[in-house]
Parts: structure tokens; C-alpha cells; sequence
């Protein structure tokens, strides 16, 4: 008698391989930020908008980069939430060098490097945030890359 199964191809959507794994897509806890109550929620990524759990305001996701500054500390949350209003979620960005190269660009220190930051590497920017409010509605936008409809 012999312990070797036989192999045989699985048949399209029985088998549990062919269906996403939910510990895959929730691998990073990802910070979801509120800007009134300059706190900083650790959650799984989500496509839908999340609410604060505390004023009930919008959360915006940012890259699991993104480490947040003191509560107490306006300037520092008016940088984060100027370079998200500009489309920067503290993903990385690049520079180019002269022989062709891409370098990593640090993100500004302060609040008077945002606008110089902002024009210098808008095309790496992201349109709009998760959680980004519609001017005028109620209606919440998902990502957009710019030039996709």
C-alpha cells in the first residue's frame, strides 16, 4: 500500500486557493489619520471611508510610512495635512539625477518647505486621498492616480 496521494488538477472555484486570503489583504495595519482630533488610528486597509472613533470625522489613510507627530504640536499636523491636501500621503517619492538615476527625496521638515516640495514633485503626487470629502456633497472619493478616470 503506498502513502502517495494522486495529483490532480483542481477543478475552478472549489478549491480555497483561488479565493483572496483575508489575512493577506489585512497583512499592515495601516495609519488612518483624523486632522481635528490629531490622532492617528492603526487600521486594517480599507476601501470604504472611515469614521474617527472619537468626533466622528473623516479618516484619511496614509502609507504605512507615515510616523505622526505630537498632538500638541499645530505646525507639525498643518505640514501633514497641507502635504495631503497637495496629494502627498507619505508615500515615496523620487528624484531624478543627472545620469538618469532616481533618487529617494526626503519629505519637508517644516511647514514653509510644503509649497516648494509640492511644485517640485506634483506629477508623483496622488490625486485624491481615501476619505477626501467632495467639495459641496456628501460623496467620498476612492484613490485616483492623476490622469485616470
Amino acid at each position: 500500500m503506498s502513502n502517495v496521494r494522486q495529483q490532480t488538477a483542481p477543478m475552478p472555484y472549489k478549491h480555497h486557493s483561488y479565493f483572496a486570503n483575508a489575512r493577506r489583504e489585512q497583512r499592515y495595519l495601516l495609519p488612518f489619520v483624523c486632522f481635528s482630533c490629531r490622532k492617528v488610528f492603526r487600521k486594517p486597509f480599507a476601501r470604504e471611508a472611515r469614521l474617527c472613533p472619537q468626533c466622528r470625522g473623516l479618516l484619511t489613510m496614509l502609507n504605512r510610512k507615515f510616523s505622526a507627530p505630537k498632538a500638541t504640536d499645530l505646525r507639525q499636523w498643518r505640514k501633514v495635512a497641507l502635504l495631503v491636501e497637495h496629494g502627498f500621503v507619505f508615500h515615496s517619492v523620487y528624484r531624478s539625477t543627472p545620469d538618469g538615476r532616481h533618487t529617494r527625496a526626503a519629505y519637508p521638515k517644516n511647514l514653509a518647505e510644503v509649497p516648494a516640495f509640492a511644485a517640485e514633485f506634483a506629477s508623483q503626487a496622488i490625486a485624491k486621498p481615501l476619505g477626501a470629502a467632495v467639495a459641496g456633497t456628501s460623496k467620498l472619493v476612492r484613490w485616483q492616480m492623476p490622469g485616470v478616470a
